[in-house]
């Protein structure tokens, strides 16, 4: 992953200024996952425009859509940001009882550590630690 775009990644995820969300990138409410915290550094570099509203039913509304992602990094980002994936794989064992939410991927990822109930403080320390294998 480029180190200048990660280190003002991990600085916002622990800046407190964003509300946490989980299993999708963000909400109409402003809050966003991990993940959905570097679409919006994205945004503001003009690599992708501002998100829009996603509405198909009861369950999904106030869930938003970065350039037609809603759970994962849209390929511009993750292209721009230049990381490995776009869930956020990184090299390492799966954390006990997390295994059923991770499925088919064979190693963890943040997207899935944020879905599992990591804080944006824990996400930040495994970007800094997995940086040149994101």
């Amino acid at each position: 992953m480029n180190p200048r775009i990660a280190k003002e990644w991990t600085t916002r995820l622990r800046s407190d200024r964003t509300s946490q969300t989980q299993k999708h990138l963000g909400r109409l409410d402003g809050s966003r996952c991990c993940l959905g915290v570097l679409c919006d550094m994205a945004i503001e570099e003009g690599i992708i425009r501002s998100p829009r509203p996603f509405r198909p039913n009861k369950t999904q509304r106030g869930c938003l859509v970065f350039a037609g992602a809603r759970h994962n990094l849209p390929p511009e980002v993750r292209e721009w940001a230049q990381m490995k994936t776009n869930f956020g794989q990184y090299p390492g064992q799966i954390l006990p009882g997390r295994e059923a939410l991770y499925g088919e991927l064979a190693q963890p990822a943040l997207a899935l550590d944020n879905d599992a109930g990591a804080t944006f403080q824990e996400l930040a320390d495994t970007i800094e630690q997995h940086v040149d294998s994101l």
